[in-house]
């Protein structure tokens, strides 16, 4: 509170009691008032500038009253105190009346403002002067000595302790200052400390006084020097009028350790190691000269460059091993490593253990494997080839592996891996094939141990050898005559005979005039034919052709053999005079064809086509069908204007058995004139058409994904998902249904998650007996084939609920009948409730009673009231007043309703399942409703 001269100040408790004795203390011009019993730490109260306006430090009456404080007048305005002036009082005081300080501003408060003024008058009587000059303001009194500096707060961290991790680093010593005034211009650090009970002091000056953290390295051997170390810490602070306090005394304790003996580790001796399988040996031993602040850390066994951890109790140390690892070798070694509470570790010396191994009288019986070996033909008979193999079961002392390969009663030496688990042997196959037939060889492994003991195991494998392929015997059939006709065409036909038994034609090649025509197999005749052009018969001189065949037998030879044949040319005719006109030829189109799948490829497709340009001249006509290269003559209509030709699909479907998924269908129209000579058509778009043959449509993967439990809310919906995997590349998911209580409902496909979701109502789901339903998933791919599959999938059902209680409306405004006779702003509804049979009344037994009922008409609910049941009855009547235009809105429609229950005993009724029998504990709510189901409002006449 700031201070004002000639001024009362009272300090009371809450209840308007004067605080007795307050400790007072001066802080600068301010006056700290302490309302307990010592003047310490922060103050209750703060007289700010107090001893600047003049206090009042001596008056009997003021000190008697306590917790009152008073400041007098400046002498200037002391006249004007004694005339007229009555000081302010702050605080509202208690038990001083205005009149007593008006008196004692009159007499004391003047009496010691004028006394304390230093001024001296001239001796002249102010009254006597009629212009008295005016006062003058107060000159500011002198700033009072500073006798004080804050205690400090000192906090003290102490250095980690020294070991030998951190032996080179300086220890340092932290700590913070707090209630540091803002004047302490010094603060000194003393600090004592005792290395094993050898005290020692040092002073620090700490370089900022202000600053709150602080640091000290502590340099110098002694406090690195082994042994424990005390320190106390104190700090001085120094303000700038030269006031001194110091903090209380801190103390920390820090260790120095770096020293830790090196142990000295023993291994027992071993019995003799058994090379039985299953058995091992507890090797054991002790560790010495460890120091009384250490332990043992761990304890390693190398054998054979293997380093093995033991078990470690005390000073004594175990460790079991399979004897299989020992057998390996006949001497360990150990060491031990040791820590002592400084954290120091050391670790001894390599300790040797020789021991022996029991002579080995068994050994394992070791296997081996032989890797297929590829069949021999002419092809690769002189290849180089690598046999290999597995071997397994080699015991780890074996001393010996060696694998020989037998070979047509040769043997050659293997090559066995350095981990001896596989081997091999470079071979010609020449060694392999000198006899033709099924031929058989064998690996052969030998083993032997150190003990002398040897085993043996070998591996067969049987290949087969063909390097012989018997050559045909080709015929060229008789050739016909070749006409003069250079657009005609000869058949020539080629026999092959004597065939190997597993050998097959590849290919037939017929070559005249240079140039080579592929024929054709024809199963009936056995012949291999083609259409040679006349043009080029009658080019070759002399009339000769050959016939090339390449054959292959099924160990993959491969030769050719060839034939050749003479031919007649027909004589040369007379010069037939020139025609008036040339042939033209004609014009032939054929329309597009269906594509073949899986549905049509047992119809037939009629390929049909029109013929156009057929020449005057022409005395024949005919349309000539090339199936993927196979001819067929089609049929032509009576005005040679269209032609069709029936094809069995299966015949068009037969490129998807060649691996072709493309057909293609050539028409060739030709016309002949009088004199024999015949025109084709040209080849164009218009007489070539291709279609498309795909007959396979895989069926996909289906599953429905499980259902949650149903709900038996028969208004709510449940979503059911199925997954469709595994389709074909080029088909799609034309529907999914999902069929439950004889309905189907159709899924959409969500892109997320890749399912294809329905919502079924849940009044189907609990329709369904048993609660089962099915998907069907229709497919269709690009070739237009389409098919089905179906899943299946069960679900459970959520329990039946409580039985609900029924209501049921017994008058309507009197006489059932809301009309135009009259209108009431409302309309009574009258109705009853029947609980005599629901299980909930029956065992609640009025321990709950039902409170009212809530009617939800046309949007609106209304609480209708109950009557109490008479006697024993269940019966409750009720009757509810409703807004007529509500009334005739819910005409023939449906309405709500809802039960409410007062919850007075350990029975609680719970929304949607009846009651339960809780175990005393009741409901938060005032009330609980059960909501029941919807029933139609009765019809009102409209007469009415």
């Amino acid at each position: 509170m700031p201070v004002e001269y000639q001024t009362l100040y009272q300090i009371t408790n809450p209840k308007g009691e004067f605080v007795p004795t307050p400790q007072t203390r001066e802080q600068g011009m301010d006056l700290w008032v302490y309302l307990g019993r010592t003047a310490e730490g922060a103050p209750d109260v703060v007289l700010q500038n107090y001893l600047l306006n003049y206090p009042v430090v001596d008056m009997q009456q003021l000190a008697q009253m306590g917790g009152t404080f008073a400041t007098a007048a400046p002498p200037e305005y002391s006249a004007a105190a004694l005339a007229s002036q009555v000081g302010a009082v702050h605080g509202k005081p208690a038990g001083v009346p205005l009149g007593l300080f008006g008196a004692l501003g009159a007499l004391g408060l003047a009496g010691l403002a004028a006394a304390a003024s230093s001024g001296k008058k001239d001796g002249k009587d102010a009254a006597s002067d009629p212009n008295p000059p005016p006062p003058t303001p107060p000159a500011p009194p002198p700033t009072p000595a500073d006798t004080h500096v804050s205690k400090p707060v000192l906090t003290l961290e102490a250095p980690a302790d020294i070991n030998q991790s951190n032996q080179h680093q300086t220890p340092t010593l932290r700590g913070s200052l707090g209630n540091i005034d803002a004047d302490v211009a010094a603060a000194t650090l003393t600090l004592t400390h005792s290395v094993d009970g050898k005290p020692s002091s040092q002073t620090f000056t700490l370089p900022n006084p202000q600053q709150s953290a602080w640091t000290l390295p502590l340099n110098g051997s002694e406090w690195t020097a082994q042994g424990s170390r005390h320190i106390e810490v104190s700090v001085q602070v120094r303000d700038r009028a030269g006031n001194v306090a110091v903090s209380d005394k801190k103390s920390v304790d820090y260790h120095v350790d770096t020293v830790l003996s090196r142990p000295v580790v023993s291994v027992s001796a071993l019995e003799p190691v058994s090379r039985t399988p299953g058995k091992t040996t507890q090797i054991e031993g002790t560790v010495a000269q460890v120091d009384a602040d250490a332990v043992v850390q761990s304890v390693t066994v190398m054998v054979g460059g293997s380093p093995h951890s033991a078990t470690v109790r005390g000073h004594a140390w175990t460790l079991t091993l399979d004897n299989a690892v020992l057998a390996e070798h006949t001497m360990l070694t150990a060491t031990a490593t040791v820590r002592d509470r400084a954290g120091n570790t050391a670790t001894s010396a390599p300790a040797p253990q020789n021991y022996t191994v029991h002579h080995d009288y068994n050994i394992n019986p070791p296997t081996i494997t032989l890797d297929p070996v590829a069949d021999i033909n002419r092809a690769n008979q002189n290849d180089n080839v690598t046999l290999r193999g597995k071997l397994t079961n080699i015991d780890t002392d074996i001393s010996n592996v060696s694998v020989s390969v037998t070979v047509n009663g040769t043997r050659h030496a293997a090559t066995v891996a350095p981990d001896r688990q596989s081997w091999h042997v470079h071979l010609n196959n020449r060694d392999l094939a000198a006899e033709q037939g099924e031929r058989e060889l064998s690996a052969h492994l030998n083993i032997n141990d150190p003990s002398g003991n040897a085993a043996a195991a070998s591996a067969p494998q049987h290949y087969r050898v063909d390097t012989v392929l018997n050559l045909p015997q080709v015929n060229i059939e008789p050739v016909g005559e070749v006409s003069r006709d250079e657009a005609a065409h000869t058949p020539v036909s080629v026999r092959v005979g004597a065939l190997d038994a597993d050998a097959q034609v590849e290919t037939v090649s017929l070559n005249v005039n240079g140039k080579s025509v592929s024929a054709t197999f024809d199963t009936a005749s056995q012949l291999w034919t083609a259409n040679l052009a006349n043009a080029d018969l009658l080019a070759q001189n002399p009339p000769q052709l050959s016939a090339t065949v390449h054959i292959r037998d099924d160990a993959g030879n491969r030769d050719s053999v060839g034939a050749q044949r003479d031919y007649t040319l027909a004589p040369l005719n007379p010069p037939i005079p020139p025609a008036p006109t040339e042939l033209t030829p004609p014009a032939v189109t054929v329309a597009p064809v269906a594509d073949i799948n899986k549905a049509n490829a047992q119809q037939e497709t009629v390929l049909r086509g029109t013929v156009s340009d057929i020449d005057a001249g022409a005395v024949r006509v005919g349309v000539t069908v090339y199936i993927n290269g196979t001819s067929q003559t089609a049929t032509l209509a009576p005005d040679q204007s269209t032609w069709t030709l029936s094809v069995p699909n299966s015949v068009l479907a037969q490129v998807q058995e060649a691996g072709r998924e493309t057909g293609h269908i050539r028409v060739v129209a030709h016309v002949e004139d009088a004199q024999g000579k015949t025109v084709f058509s040209q080849d164009g778009a218009q007489s070539q058409t291709t279609y498309q043959v795909d007959t396979v449509l895989n069926l996909p993967q289906v599953n429905i994904e499980p259902v949650g439990e149903v709900s038996r809310d028969e208004a709510a919906h449940t979503p059911v998902s199925v997954r469709v995997g595994a389709l074909d590349a080029d088909a799609q998911v034309e529907t999914v249904l999902l069929n439950v209580n004889g309905k189907s409902v159709s899924a959409t496909f969500d892109t997320a998650s890749q399912l294809w979701t329905a919502n079924l109502a849940n009044a189907d789901l609990l329709a369904q007996n048993p609660p089962q339903l099915s998907a069907t998933v229709h497919i269709r791919d690009d070739a237009g084939n389409r098919d089905s599959i179906n899943a299946q999938r069960d679900y459970t059902l959520a329990p039946p609920p409580e039985p609900e209680i029924g209501i049921r409306i017994t008058a309507i405004d009197g006489d059932n009948a809301v009309g135009s006779d009259r209108n009431p702003l409302l309309v009574r509804i009258k109705g009853r409730v029947n609980a005599e049979s629901e299980p909930m009344f029956g065992k609640i037994q009025n321990r709950e009673m039902l409170q009212s009922i809530e009617l939800k008409i046309n949007g609106k609910s209304y609480e209708a009231g109950l009557s109490k049941p008479a006697g024993a009855s269940r019966e409750y009547t009720f009757f509810a007043d409703i807004p007529v235009e509500d009334l005739r809105a819910a005409n023939g429609k449906l309405f709500a309703y809802a039960f409410h229950y007062a919850d007075k005993g350990i029975y609680n009724i719970v929304s949607g399942k009846g009651y339960t029998l809780g175990g005393g504990r009741p409901l938060t709510e005032d009330f609980v409703t059960v909501r029941g189901k919807v029933r139609n409002t009765p019809t009102l006449p409209a007469s009415r």
